[in-house]
């Protein structure tokens, strides 16, 4: 995930990196952030589909474009480009409707404003988040949510879902680089659990909400436990437990 902030006040603009860089590493996410003192600057760097989300000051004091100059570019250029504005008062972001922003900041940016914010922004680059897999002479669509656990077994793997089974011919690496979202950990060898299906951490095991119980390899055991830990609070802080 790759951010933007472009804000002419340095100590404004690494408030706000700092926060952001935060709350990737709380969720587990990977990031980058480039901040960008000046509208111009930033126009010459940008190209559709590069950013996640621009944080956009409002007020940028450059005397050439203001924010809602530099959205407009980017509209121009990239429609779907997510743009959230930061500003010194809630009354300036109403200007952000004639671009289609995202949402807004106010300045100073606290946490729990930038929790929200990202949370919205999560959920617009990936509204339906799925796999697919070619199971027998199907393929299948599989929401991430769905999916139990996965499994190496006789050179083929076997995703189980709250749908049931289905197995298919691909190798533990291919069905790991298409669950790379945080909420899936390897408990132990050939195995990926989705940890927002674990009931309980048991020893050794992890209790599944299904009944089922996976494995942990020893020398995962401290891992898997912080990633359950960290996987727990943040549904907690999201309502979901």
């Amino acid at each position: 995930m790759e951010l933007a902030i472009v804000d002419d006040l340095a100590s404004d603009a690494r408030t706000l990196e700092q926060t952001l860089t935060g709350w990737l590493a709380d969720n587990r996410l990977e990031g980058s952030i480039t901040i960008y003192r000046d509208g111009g600057d930033f126009l010459r760097a940008f190209t559709p589909e590069r950013f996640a989300v621009v944080f956009l000051d409002i007020l940028l004091g450059d005397g050439k474009e203001n924010g809602i100059d530099v959205a407009r570019h980017i509209r121009e250029a990239d429609g779907e480009q997510l743009i959230v504005f930061t500003t010194t008062e809630s009354s300036f972001a109403l200007d952000g409707f004639s671009v289609q922003a995202l949402d807004y900041l106010v300045k100073p940016c606290e946490p729990e404003q930038v929790d929200a914010v990202m949370k919205r922004v999560c959920k617009a680059i990936q509204p339906d988040t799925y796999i697919e897999i070619r199971s027998g002479w199907e393929t299948r669509r599989i929401p991430l949510s769905a999916i139990l656990y996965a499994a190496t077994v006789n050179r083929a793997v076997e995703v189980h879902t709250t749908r049931g089974m289905f197995r298919t011919r691909m190798t533990f690496h291919e069905a790991a680089s298409q669950l790379t979202d945080p909420r899936f950990a390897c408990c132990s060898r050939g195995v990926l659990v989705n940890l927002d299906q674990v009931q309980d951490m048991e020893g050794q095991e992890f209790l599944l909400y299904s009944g089922e119980r996976l494995p942990i390899s020893r020398a995962k055991r401290a891992e898997m436990k912080e990633a359950y830990t960290a996987r727990l609070f943040l549904r907690s802080r999201e309502g979901g437990l």
